[in-house]
Order: structure tokens, then sequence, then C-alpha cells
């Protein structure tokens, strides 16, 4: 079984997603109006980017209420 940490931050309506795990090179990232939806965006992420998938693996998602630098982490 792989595990993918995923980090979300809040960035105005949305939540940003970090995703690190087996098979990437460096962090991913995308993003979800609603946390409940970060298993499957994460899911499609990796498809996207050609990362194979084990038939089981775990999205640990991890909110971060940090801070955030004025005037980053805003989306369009």
């Amino acid at each position: 079984m792989s595990t993918f940490n995923v980090t979300a931050r809040k960035s105005g309506d949305w939540w940003a997603l970090t995703v690190e795990g087996p098979g990437l090179s460096r962090p991913a990232h995308t993003q979800v109006h609603h946390l409940d939806q970060a298993e499957d965006m994460v899911r499609d992420l990796l498809v996207l980017l050609g990362v194979p998938l084990p038939c089981d693996f775990i999205v640990a998602a991890h909110p971060d209420s940090g801070p955030r630098p004025p005037g980053r982490n805003r989306l369009p």
C-alpha cells in the first residue's frame, strides 16, 4: 500500500493541495472547494501525471492553518 501526503492550505474559497509521495519527483499541486473532494482530486492528479497507482493507496490529508505571506496563496 502506498501513502500520499497531502497538505491542504485554505486560499480564499478554495483549498490548495500539495501532494507528496511515491512516484513524484517533486510536490504536485491541485485545488478543491471542499476537503471531502481531496481524495478524488488527488487520484485524478496522479493519473494525469502518469503515476502508477496501486490498487490500494491512502491519501493522508493535513489541513495547514499556518500563516500565509501577504498577497500569496491566492488563486484567481
